[in-house]
Order: structure tokens, then C-alpha cells, then sequence
């Protein structure tokens, strides 16, 4: 017969199987303790229980409670404040910065310094100063030893007109070095002050100019006479280019500290002259000029 209950009703018999106890979560997977203690499962392991009811705490071997977390997972996690949290991302954000902005910082040092060195040392269109500076200097020292020769020379005709000729092209290559310059304009002044400028060194290209031009007669002279009949013509183009050529000077390279610039006038030939080489080998210069005398005023030995 069916078992009955006490009261004497029979109880229908259940097919269901008993419920197998599981573990629960908390016991399934190992939690480590943040404090360093003994994971659960460890605990549960040890007193030898395979469950933990609802309500109940499990139990270490020691016979201390230890606190199951319901989410083992954050457990894992390492907490950190807020001061650890701004100590490590600052620097780390910096780090990423610097790290995104290294190549624009080293393309721009290198695009400055490759702009500094073509300004500094690269070929560049040269200044008006340089330009001046340079033609003046290739043929003003030959001008002044020319003009030093005709000095030194008072009483020698030939000398004087070695002098002259070398004077003459000194002053016509300095000319035409000056007119290769287009432009004398400099960035650093003003549109009226380049305009004068070059209006100042255009006038003393042509005074400069047609003074080579006047020493050519002076050198195709044969006598000192002839020389002394262009006289006023040789003094005055001299102090024409020599106030022309002080202006364009002082627009040029700016004002002159040394006052004493202006060079001296040509000199020309002396009333005292020797007589030429045609002359001393002529007969009839010897027979009117006796020797040991000076020749008459009007004597061709004396012209």
C-alpha cells in the first residue's frame, strides 16, 4: 500500500529528483581578498563545506567570518583615489601631447634654421653699399696713384702724360662699372631717397665720363703748351666729378665722418718743362738754344 501520512491520508508518491546543492557563486570562483586573506573556495575547502546558505557567512579554518562580495569581479580591481589618479594621467597626458607635437617642432627648427643660414651665408642680391664699395674700391687706388704720378712729375712731359693716360682709364673703367649698376635703390629708405640716389650717380657717371673724354686730348697732346691751352677745361670737369662723385657718396653709404675726402685737383704742366725727345733731337732746337743759357720766352725749345 501507499505510504500514508500520520493523520492517515495517502500521499501520492512525487517522481521529482532531489535538487543537487550547488555551490553557490561566491564558493564556485575563487575571490582573492584585497586584504591578502584566503580566497573562499580555500576557505570552503579546508572546513570541508560545499555550500553557503542565503543568510550565512562561511567560515575559515581559524574560525574567523570572512565577508563574501556579491561581484568577485571588481574585487580584482585595483581602487585608486583621486590623487593617484591625477598624478598618473597628467604626465601621461603630457607625454601624449609631446609625443603628437614632436614632428611639427622639429620641421619647424628646421625649416628656421635653413631660412637663417640661406639670409646669413647664402648667395644674395648684393646692397647698393656693397656694390658701391666693391667698384669703388677696384679703381679709386689706381685713380690716386695715376694723379700722384702726374704730381710727382712737374718738370717731365713724358712722365706727365704716362700719368694721364693711366688716370684717364682708371676713371673710364670706374664709369662704366658704375653704369653695369641698374638700380641703386635701397629697401631700407624711402622711394624719394633711391630716386635721388640714382639721379646722383647717373649725373656723376656722365661728369665722370666726359672727363676721360677731355684727358684724351690730353694725352694725344704733343707739348706741354697744348696741355695748358685745355688747363681751365682739366681744373674745372676735376672739381665737377669731385662734387659729384662726393653726393652720390654720401646718398649712397650715407654721411661722411672724414671731412677731408675731396681729392686733390690734377695737377698740370709746369712752365719749367724739359723739352721732349723730338725736341732735344731737332738741330734747330739745339742751335737756337745754346747750352748753358735759357732759351728766349718766345723760343720753340722754350714751348
Amino acid at each position: 500500500m501507499s505510504p500514508q501520512s500520520r493523520r492517515g491520508r495517502a500521499v501520492p508518491p512525487s517522481h521529482r529528483k532531489p535538487a543537487s546543492r550547488v555551490p553557490s557563486e561566491a564558493v564556485r570562483k575563487p575571490v582573492t581578498n584585497p586584504a591578502g586573506e584566503e580566497t573562499v573556495a580555500e576557505v570552503v575547502a579546508s572546513a570541508g563545506s560545499a555550500s553557503a546558505s542565503s543568510g550565512g557567512t562561511p567560515a575559515k579554518a581559524s574560525g574567523k567570518p570572512v565577508s563574501v562580495d556579491r561581484h568577485p569581479a571588481a574585487l580584482g580591481r585595483r581602487r585608486r583615489g583621486p590623487a593617484s589618479v591625477r598624478s598618473t594621467s597628467v604626465p601621461r597626458n603630457i607625454y601624449r601631447y609631446v609625443k603628437a607635437y614632436v614632428p611639427l617642432i622639429v620641421a619647424f627648427v628646421v625649416l628656421f634654421g635653413a631660412v637663417w643660414a640661406w639670409t646669413s651665408w647664402g648667395p644674395h642680391a648684393p646692397t647698393p653699399q656693397e656694390n658701391w664699395t666693391r667698384i669703388e674700391n677696384a679703381s679709386i687706388q689706381k685713380r690716386d696713384a695715376a694723379r700722384q704720378e702726374v704730381s710727382n712729375s712737374p718738370n717731365d712731359f713724358a712722365a706727365q702724360l704716362n700719368g694721364y693716360k693711366a688716370y684717364r682709364d682708371a676713371t673710364r673703367s670706374w664709369m662704366k662699372d658704375l653704369a653695369a649698376v641698374s638700380d641703386w635703390s635701397d629697401s631700407k629708405k624711402t622711394t624719394a631717397e633711391n630716386t635721388t640716389a640714382n639721379a646722383d650717380v647717373k649725373q656723376l657717371i656722365q661728369a665722370g665720363t666726359a672727363q676721360a673724354d677731355l684727358l684724351d686730348t690730353v694725352v694725344a697732346a704733343t707739348s706741354p703748351s697744348d696741355v695748358l691751352g685745355i688747363g681751365d677745361q682739366i681744373v674745372q670737369s676735376e672739381q665737377t666729378f669731385n662734387n659729384s662723385y662726393f653726393v652720390a657718396r654720401v646718398d649712397i653709404m650715407g654721411p661722411v665722418t672724414n671731412t677731408a675726402t675731396e681729392k686733390p685737383t690734377l695737377a698740370l704742366p709746369s712752365g719749367n718743362l724739359a723739352p721732349s725727345d723730338s725736341q732735344l733731337a731737332s738741330p734747330a732746337a739745339s742751335a737756337l738754344a745754346p747750352s748753358g743759357s735759357p732759351a728766349p720766352a718766345g723760343s720753340p725749345s722754350a714751348s
